[in-house]
């Protein structure tokens, strides 16, 4: 694997309210580790910087920067677009608080694919994962637009900034089917958690 470290910065995305969950899915505990931890860490080994986008401070005692959100109540695009807009690094790597099984790898491995594009962003099938993604922060300008005009949508937005889909099944060989998994009720949480 690849060190990058320099000069990128990586966020957590837990901006979300956690309704279907009926409680904070980013605190919820996986064999003893807070799905937000699990996502962190992942970040830790490839990013010189690691934040956390929230919509209040609860997860300042993690250790990490909390930002909040640049529009309030608008969604992942604007949790993307905070932390874009507070990076200093010109490639930024995002991730769910509740995506507890992204690799290291992984990230290397989109990382190594971002020439000649603004964004990676996986696919497994016709599933795109934006919110697991690669960007360049030369998307700002494009995705603060989208959210200032009420467009929300992610999967629109990329196909704004050109997007390097990256097809996990066939192109990463250490791909797992639970590595894109991200869990919002507890049913889902549930069926995972069952031997």
């Amino acid at each position: 694997m690849i060190n990058y470290r320099y000069d990128i910065t990586g966020f957590v995305l837990a901006g979300g309210k956690s309704s279907r969950m009926g409680r904070d899915k980013a605190l919820i505990p996986l064999h003893g580790t807070s799905m937000i931890e699990y996502a962190t860490r992942s970040l830790l080994p490839v990013c010189s910087t690691v934040a956390i986008i929230a919509g209040n401070d609860r997860y300042r005692e993690l250790g990490y920067p909390v930002y909040a959100d640049v529009v309030p109540d608008s969604g992942p695009l604007a949790g993307i677009c905070t932390g874009l807009a507070v990076s200093d690094s010109p490639l930024n790597i995002f991730v769910c608080c509740d995506s507890p099984f992204v690799t290291p790898e992984f990230w290397s491995f989109l990382l190594d694919r971002t020439g000649g594009c603004d964004a990676v962003v996986p696919r497994s099938g016709d599933v795109l994962y934006p919110l697991t993604a690669v960007y360049k922060k030369s998307c700002l300008p494009v995705f603060r637009e989208r959210l200032d005009t009420g467009k929300l949508k992610v999967r629109e937005a990329i196909r704004c900034v050109r997007t390097n889909e990256i097809d996990m099944p066939r192109d990463f060989s250490s791909f797992d089917d639970k590595m894109l998994a991200n869990f919002n009720t507890p049913l889902e949480l549930g069926k995972f958690l069952k031997p």
